[in-house]
């Protein structure tokens, strides 16, 4: 460059060298974060299906080890927690409830549980009784 020429067309050449250089590079630091985030959240909804997947199925003595790790990872992913009376439910009793338990009628959905076929509402306060918590609704 010419030893006479103006500050500031020399800040401007470096300025526009750097960004043609750094541009590139926070795209795709943007770009890989964004990606390693996608495939976090997948493998996240994995882990919650196959839990969920475990909890469909009726408890047992040979699955309850099973069952505690499932409600631990579905705790670990989801904002809110399970109460101790869901999560000994879910472990001892419950399975959890699924679009293949549920029967539609003409103006209700029922749900066909352990105790028989009976409304959601009438399910959630037999389990409230059942295990004495006011935390499930």
């Amino acid at each position: 460059m010419p030893e006479n020429e103006p500050l500031h067309k020399i800040a401007q050449s470096w300025a526009t060298t750097a960004s043609l250089i750094l541009i590139p590079l926070v795209l795709g630091y943007m770009a890989n974060s964004y990606q390693a985030e996608m495939s976090r959240q997948k493998l996240n909804s994995d882990y919650v299906a196959l839990a969920i997947n475990i909890l469909k199925e009726d408890p047992t003595q040979k699955n309850k080890a099973l069952r505690i790790w499932a409600i631990n990872i579905i705790d670990n992913y989801s904002e809110v927690k399970l109460n101790l009376g869901a999560r000994e439910g879910l472990i001892e009793h419950t399975p959890i409830i699924t679009s293949k338990f549920i029967i539609e009628s003409r103006d209700q959905k029922l749900i066909r549980t352990q105790y028989g076929v009976m409304t959601e509402r009438e399910y959630m306060e037999l389990l409230s009784k059942k295990y004495n918590s006011s935390e499930i609704k």
